[in-house]
């Protein structure tokens, strides 16, 4: 499974595209006919596709018009509520994890257990999806005298910090909204 190519690890690999290359390594590892899941929506689906073609893999894709689709349906404090479509058919899902961005990931997981277990039945992939628990320090919802806080710190980099205020901006909340950012440690300093 890659789950995505972002630009994290950027100092050390110099580009995006070393970046998806050095993830496509772990094509290696997978025996011939074997599956892996991949970000239809990523700028780097096609090279990885062909890379995983050349080593006679299957190409499970997940994302917007991927195999794997979460459409989210409601969003609100408890999590999402959506359609998870896959080649197996289609299921509504009610997902503990707040964050309209977690689709994608949503998606991700149900591909990847698609890939990795053969025969895996729709209702093992609903359940497990399902009672998925959030990371802790990753969008944990808190209240605290009538307002609302987002605590999201957990292994930061420029594109969770993207998601996270991309999902402050979209929220419906009465009252102002503030984002609190600190630095984020580049790795050697």
């Amino acid at each position: 499974v890659i789950t995505n190519v972002g630009s994290a690890h950027i100092e050390y690999l110099g580009s995006r595209e070393n970046i998806a290359l050095a993830k496509a390594e772990i094509f290696r590892g997978v025996p011939p006919c074997g599956k892996v899941a991949l970000p239809i929506e990523s700028d780097f689906f096609g090279k990885l596709s062909e890379l995983a073609k050349q080593l006679d893999l299957v190409v499970v894709s997940f994302g917007k018009g991927g195999d794997f689709e979460f459409v989210i349906k409601e969003e609100c404090p408890a999590g999402l509520r959506g359609e998870l479509k896959t080649p197996m058919g289609s299921v509504e899902l009610n997902i503990p994890v707040i964050g309209a961005y977690n689709a994608l990931n949503i998606a991700c997981a149900a591909a990847g257990a698609y890939a990795l277990i053969e025969n895996i039945k729709l209702e093992n992939i609903k359940t497990g999806l399902e009672n998925v628990k959030g990371e802790k320090l990753r969008n944990e919802l808190h209240e605290h005298k009538g307002a609302r806080f987002i605590l999201d710190c957990y292994n930061a980099n420029p594109d969770s910090m993207a998601a996270s205020l991309t999902m402050l901006k979209e929220m419906d909340v009465k009252g102002r909204k503030a984002a609190l950012l600190g630095g984020m440690v580049v790795s050697g300093e």
